[in-house]
């Protein structure tokens, strides 16, 4: 398996923190909790699975937020049942800082405004969700605190929301992107798009396919076109994905480390 990674010289979001290493307590468990998002953006209220670090005080100094998002079709669950064992095996080794971590269910939204308005999913992210995690679990409410990152669609949705407003988000995580190798819609290769249909692709980008509502939507002429917002916004960039992923999803990977690049 092989992996690409970008990131700019910024310092390490993760290595300074009020909360020291040593303020996870030995013996103490994480909390799982459910919160559920009644709103206008997006039909029917969204379920959000919170992630409290050992130790956790709600009147202590604020913590992070690291906000991970599903692939598609996912839900909350992806939370408590891939990415919870991986955050305390971090903890537990002290290479993790004590922050919360929140996943919502975003269904196959790819976390989109979607062309026709009938849904809004990256402005529920941006607007709706983020205040809310921030009031209800003492986080700190700038970039620098807030994290996110995803796994195939999550990680497309982590890479447009993070290109697209880096003043919210001092980095982004893409594990195995779903995202083509192209800059324009027309030069997506058959190949790479087997595991979208054009339904899915219609529901989002409308139908017929917006081609230039596309375009200002995909991660990699997001990085082309804003490159210095991105520099000037010292964004850390992470992406990583196998190189016989099933998906072929590694060479969206390649292109977009090559535009990062």
């Amino acid at each position: 398996m092989g992996g690409w990674q970008s990131a700019n010289h910024a310092s390490d979001p993760t290595t300074r923190s009020p909360h020291s290493l040593l303020s996870t307590k030995e013996g103490n468990a994480s909390k799982l909790e459910s919160i559920t998002l009644n709103t206008e953006l997006v039909p029917g209220a969204v379920d959000v699975a919170v992630l409290l670090p050992p130790g956790y005080e709600a009147d202590s100094m604020p913590y992070r937020l690291l906000l991970w998002l599903h692939g598609g079709p996912g839900d909350s669950s992806y939370l408590n049942r891939e990415l919870r064992p991986i955050i305390e095996a971090a903890w537990k080794r002290k290479d993790l800082l004590p922050l919360v971590v929140a996943t919502p269910s975003a269904r196959r939204s790819f976390y989109m405004d979607y062309q026709d308005g009938s849904e809004k999913w990256e402005t529920l992210i941006l607007k709706q969700l983020i205040p809310t995690l921030r009031r209800k679990y003492n986080l700190h409410d700038d970039q620098r605190g807030t994290l996110i990152g995803g796994y195939s669609m999550g990680g497309m949705g982590s890479l447009r929301m993070a290109f697209k407003h880096p003043e919210y988000f001092s980095a982004v995580a893409a594990i195995a992107p779903a995202i083509e190798p192209a800059y324009r819609f027309q030069d997506i290769q058959p190949r790479d798009r087997e595991y979208r249909t054009d339904a899915i692709l219609e529901r989002t980008y409308g139908k017929p396919i917006d081609h230039k509502f596309w375009q200002a939507n995909h991660p990699p002429t997001l990085a082309r076109d804003r490159a210095r917002h991105l520099i000037n916004s010292k964004l850390q960039i992470y992406i990583e994905v196998g190189n016989t992923d099933e998906l072929g999803l590694f060479r969206g990977g390649e292109f977009l480390h090559d535009t990062l690049l």
